[in-house]
């Protein structure tokens, strides 16, 4: 996750200048999309489960 949000950063580094008025919202684009990312993965791994957010009453 820290190398794809590394990469989006440079990626959109010109358009997180502090002159850009959307600067907010890319820089928040970028972590879900990381998050996203890093869930995917470990989903894949089996690291993580749809069980464990289910909610048990």
């Amino acid at each position: 996750m820290g190398f794809l949000f590394y990469y989006l950063l440079i990626l959109l580094q010109d358009q997180l200048a502090f002159d850009q008025n959307f600067k907010s919202f890319y820089l928040i684009l970028s972590v879900a999309i990381a998050a996203c990312f890093y869930i995917f993965v470990s989903y894949l791994i089996k690291a993580f489960q749809l069980e464990d957010i289910k909610l048990k009453y």
